[in-house]
């Protein structure tokens, strides 16, 4: 996929990289004058993901059935300019480089004006040796090839309280965690199955991703063994197809996250 960056200006999206550190470059926004990275035209390459299914002929029917899916890595590149617009060059440059690695990832966001986002992990998967001279340059451009290992990019947050039947949009099954303020509680969630939550330490964050069997942490990410203990082997977790509708009931105290997921970040 390839997208003009004067299409960008007119649509009104901004595109940020956000290095492992924190350090945050926006290098697509049409309402900054200045910037020491510029997306080049036709500068943002590929980036979309793809389901790759398992299928066996059907046994005296028509065609193949479906027994399994998989999402694989998903990789792009970003055609930059690299000025010295805010900073000297060669700075600049090394400031930009920094912000890849090949072993811990940064973000890839994009963001649209009624504050809609799509973001990814990347990590650096190939990029041009670094230049020997900036001496008499004003600008110099760069090609970061990037690869993410999770394959999808994610939407923004929402949430939902009290009893309710949603359908959820994405591409994919969505991500669900429940925030819970750590009081005695209840909830029912669309498989049928119901919990009774004792009193915790404190709030709690409980992944109903399917696999995580209901891990619980603190909202700062810290697992909470001795909470989650009464959850393993109860909670398997769910996973929702998208644009169908689902039924939860919710106590008092909890609030239900739902993080789409989708291939691409223009959807």
């Amino acid at each position: 996929m390839e997208l003009d960056f004067r299409s960008i200006e007119r649509e009104g999206i901004t595109i940020t990289v956000v290095a492992p550190s924190g350090d945050m470059f926006v290098i697509a926004d049409y309402r900054r004058p200045k910037q020491s990275v510029i997306l080049l035209a036709e500068g943002f390459g590929e980036g979309d993901g793809t389901v790759e299914f398992t299928t066996h002929e059907s046994v005296n029917r028509y065609g193949v059935r479906r027994t399994g899916w998989k999402v694989p890595a998903i990789t792009g590149t970003l055609k930059v300019l690299v000025t010295s617009d805010e900073m000297e060059l060669s700075q600049a440059f090394r400031r930009w480089r920094a912000a890849w690695s090949r072993f811990k990832p940064g973000k890839l966001r994009v963001e649209w004006r009624d504050g809609a986002t799509s973001e990814i992990d990347v990590y650096l998967h190939d990029a041009p040796s670094l230049p020997s001279s900036f001496v008499g340059l004003r600008s110099m451009q760069d090609e970061i090839q990037w690869k993410s290992n999770g394959g999808v990019w994610t939407g923004s947050k929402q949430s939902y309280m009290g009893t309710f039947t949603k359908a959820f949009q994405g591409d994919l099954p969505p991500s669900l965690c429940l925030r819970w303020d750590g009081q005695a509680t209840s909830f029912t969630l669309p498989s049928g199955m119901s919990v009774n939550l004792s009193k915790a330490p404190g709030e709690r964050v409980i992944n109903l991703d399917r696999g995580m069997q209901g891990q619980v942490t603190t909202p700062a990410g810290e697992v909470d063994s001795a909470t989650w203990s009464a959850l393993r082997g109860v909670l398997t977790g769910e996973t929702l197809t998208p644009h169908q509708e689902y039924a939860f009931s919710l106590g008092s105290g909890l609030t239900l996250e739902v993080t789409p997921r989708f291939l691409s970040p223009w959807r």
